[in-house]
């Protein structure tokens, strides 16, 4: 649904989806299975909306977010100001 109110791509949602929903979770992640994830769902953003820049907080979370991942001294999503 919010795909066809957006006109954003169905598949790139739910790749943003699966990244949000992993970094929040509080679980352990694999960082390099994370980076090529991000990766990848990087260049699908590129590829279908190269005539928009990327904003800079999803360019930091494709791009960088598995380096904070594997240098955290705790899952990332314990790192949330969430009570």
């Amino acid at each position: 649904m919010v795909s066809e109110i957006t006109g954003v791509d169905v598949t790139l949602l739910n790749r943003f989806s699966v990244i949000l929903t992993a970094m929040s979770s509080g679980a352990e992640i694999n960082h390099e299975r994370f980076d090529k994830y991000a990766k990848e769902t990087a260049k699908l953003y590129v590829k279908l909306y190269d005539c928009y820049r990327m904003p800079p907080s999803i360019h930091k979370i494709l791009m960088h977010g598995s380096l904070v991942i594997r240098y955290a001294l705790v899952p990332i999503g314990q790192l949330s100001e969430q009570a």
